[in-house]
């Protein structure tokens, strides 16, 4: 964008809302150029926090009562993971080196300091994920365009007899991977363990005691968080989106690093399924215990008739398991905000009148009762005791392994 094209100062008040009117009038803009074109520019790159800062004063919003306005609920945690993805190809590694090289570091002790390093994306912590993965290039650069063994150690080492290892020069040896749209990133964890292997380094050796992990850890979570989140966030938000999704993402999502068992490394890289989102537990979560293995109804019908269970059914709640004479046992948990339509994370729909999901044992709805609620209710068989849970965060109540969420993020 040439200088004419950007603004002196940058837009503010109702200025600033006629111009954002104005640009989302267009299909085509996105959030990058939005910020370029009201005139937020730092040093000459896109001032993401200054634009939705003065976006927000000059809408006057207040985010302790925001709910977003382009986004189901159902996709926060898609976007926040993406975020993650992102920032883990792009900049963990590269700004983690570029730190160690600025305090001296070989390229040895980096990589040890690196083993100890995991990436997490916290959600207004109330969720977060595990360790974020490393990102797979399924177009990745043959092995022969890559330098190795003699020839590699010869390419980084400099007249001081040290190997470098900035981004530019793991680059420079064809260490590369390209993100969705082909740009180009230096494979950090690739060339290092190619260096080490051809140096015959014995890692375990190297002692890194001394080095001051958690000053560390603070510098890049600052510099993730407040340089290169915004950028991150600019590539998954969707480009017609109101901005002030944008920024209430923003303030939601925190990049957090944490120190790791070095064991834990190659899970850090590899295992996908530990980093979907959990919930971050609180004291208010509520537990009740183990239910028996069986079949059971999950959702609101009449139930023992019989022994008029129903009927004095609003006194267990949150009891935890009870059981009929007979045997039979169910468990009423409630709902965050009473009655409503809840999904779980199979996608099946629980309707509710009384302001509690129930679990009962399939011996104890009669079969048409099954038939005639068969629009709120489903049928669930776990082959050993589960875990009935209320969760805080999100209001989620855990019936072995379905969740239903009752609160929203």
């Amino acid at each position: 964008m040439s200088g004419e094209e950007i603004n002196e100062k940058p837009l503010v008040g109702d200025e600033l809302l006629e111009e954002y009117e104005s640009l989302m009038k267009d299909e085509l803009s996105h959030l990058q150029e939005r910020v370029y074109s009201t005139g937020y520019i730092k040093d000459g790159e896109p001032d993401y926090l200054g634009y939705f800062i003065a976006l927000a004063s000059a809408r006057d919003e207040d985010f302790d009562v925001y709910e977003l306005e382009g986004y189901d609920q159902f996709e926060i945690p898609y976007l926040a993971l993406k975020i993650g993805k992102i920032i883990k190809l792009e900049r963990f590694y590269e700004n983690i080196i570029s730190n160690l090289i600025n305090k001296n570091v070989n390229l040895f002790e980096a990589y040890v300091i690196i083993r100890n390093l995991a990436l997490i994306v916290n959600y207004k912590d109330k969720y977060k994920t595990g360790y974020i993965t490393d990102y797979i290039d399924l177009n990745e650069i043959d092995r022969e365009e890559k330098l190795n063994g003699s020839e590699l150690i010869k390419k980084i080492t400099n007249d001081k007899n040290e190997l470098v290892y900035s981004p530019s020069m793991i680059m420079e040896c064809g260490y590369r991977k390209c993100d969705d749209d082909g740009n180009e990133n230096p494979s950090v964890i690739d060339f290092l363990e190619v260096v080490i292997k051809e140096k015959k380094v014995n890692i375990d050796e190297i002692d890194i005691t001394n080095f001051d992990l958690i000053s560390l850890v603070k510098e890049l979570e600052f510099e993730l968080n407040n340089l290169w989140k915004p950028y991150a966030l600019g590539s998954v938000v969707w480009d017609n989106g109101d901005d002030l999704d944008a920024y209430y993402l923003y303030k939601s999502i925190t990049l957090v690093i944490e120190i790791v068992d070095p064991s834990e490394f190659k899970i850090s890289q590899k295992d996908y399924s530990q980093q979907e989102f959990k919930i971050v537990k609180s004291n208010e979560d509520k537990n009740f215990g183990l239910m028996p293995s069986g079949e059971y109804f999950i959702g609101e019908c009449p139930f023992g008739a019989k022994e008029s269970l129903d009927e004095y059914s609003h006194l267990l709640l949150d009891k935890g398991s009870v059981s009929s004479k007979k045997g039979e046992t169910f468990i009423l948990i409630t709902t965050s905000y009473g009655d409503g339509e809840y999904l779980d994370n199979k996608n099946n729909s629980y309707p509710i009148g009384g302001g509690a999901i129930p679990c009962v044992s399939s011996a104890l709805i009669e079969e048409e009762d099954a038939d005639s609620y068969s629009y709120s209710i489903n049928l669930h068989k776990f082959d050993e005791p589960f875990e009935c849970n209320w969760f805080e965060n999100g209001g989620y109540i855990q019936y072995g392994d379905t969740w239903i969420q009752t609160n929203e993020f």
